[in-house]
């Protein structure tokens, strides 16, 4: 046998493995099994089991893992009777976290099987934080980006008497739009941890203290609409300095603007205009004429054929790439 390669002594060993296999299933039956099932059996409830609870069932499995391991590995010190004390311990322990799940499936705020599948699928961070209680709060709320889920908190922030908010749920990027009474139209993107930094105390502790200037810092105008909109409401501070609103290219990210008297117009980066402007277009500060001109002057100036020449040439640039 050793000429043709095969070791006897691995042969040996697989073969004592087997036998000691067919012993466990004829004095254990259904050990391996069981084994096989143990952290499946988990997945059966309809409620996420928190770690504090799971913890003592997923040891014993560690346990009984151990030791037909041990077994199957020669050790004569492993008793497979063992084997029914592990066991016993664990069905009491079944026994506990069914009745967790008696007790807790119709908690509105505990994590739902469908909140724990998604997250296994999507992001295990999110798992960890929320294992911790098994319930969710306002600190581990951000972490949910299951689409039911963020609906029915969009529902509820709509439900708030004095409508100061009106918000839905872009579930292709698992964010919350806001768009706040005083500004409708304009689409206020948030992640779920930022959404839940400025409306969780209302959520969780019926608690309506949303820190403006937070939500407005963290805040993304990323849909064609409210980026129309938002350069609507910028046209009197435009106009204050002598200067109008050309043309929006939201594919391009650029924002054209006219020098009304002198007819020259600047180019300006999209996202760094919002940037610059969004503090003041939403009332947090003061309107400031003159680092707002500086901020739109003080760039090279172009007459319209100018411009239209160099959007010419980039466009010809980008068909030959």
């Amino acid at each position: 046998m050793e000429n043709q390669g095969l070791n006897i002594k691995s042969i040996i060993r697989e073969a004592e493995k087997t036998r000691r296999t067919m012993i466990i299933d004829k004095n254990c039956p259904g050990v391996r099994d069981r084994l096989n099932k143990w952290s499946s059996i988990l997945d059966k409830f309809e409620i996420m089991i928190p770690n504090y609870i799971e913890m003592q069932y997923i040891l014993l499995g560690k346990q009984a893992e151990k030791l037909l391991y041990q077994y199957l590995k020669g050790n004569d010190g492993a008793n497979l009777e063992d084997f029914n004390i592990i066991f016993e311990k664990a069905d009491k322990e079944l026994e506990k976290l069914s009745e967790y799940v008696d007790e807790n499936k119709n908690n509105k705020n505990i994590v739902t099987k469908e909140i724990e599948i998604f997250l296994r699928n999507n992001d295990t961070i999110a798992i960890n934080h929320l294992k911790k209680l098994g319930y969710i709060n306002a600190s581990n709320a951000g972490y949910i980006s299951e689409p039911n889920y963020m609906n029915k908190i969009a529902t509820k922030l709509n439900e708030i008497e004095s409508k100061s908010y009106i918000c839905s749920v872009n579930a292709k990027s698992q964010t919350y739009i806001v768009e706040s009474s005083n500004y409708l139209g304009i689409g206020l993107e948030l992640s779920p941890h930022y959404f839940m930094n400025c409306f969780g105390n209302y959520l969780f502790r019926n608690i309506l203290q949303v820190d403006f200037r937070e939500l407005i810092k963290h805040a993304k105008i990323n849909s064609e609409l409210s980026i129309s909109n938002y350069i609507k409401e910028c046209a009197k501070y435009l106009h204050a300095v002598g200067c109008e609103t050309d043309s929006l290219d939201i594919i391009q990210n650029t924002l054209t603007i006219r020098k009304i008297e002198e007819d020259f117009y600047v180019e300006i980066d999209l996202s760094k205009f919002i940037s610059f402007t969004k503090a003041m277009v939403f009332k947090l500060e003061p309107f400031d004429l003159v680092p707002f001109r500086n901020f739109i002057i003080s760039r090279p100036h172009y007459t319209k054929k100018e411009l239209y020449d160099i959007h010419d040439v980039y466009k010809k640039s980008s068909k030959g790439k």
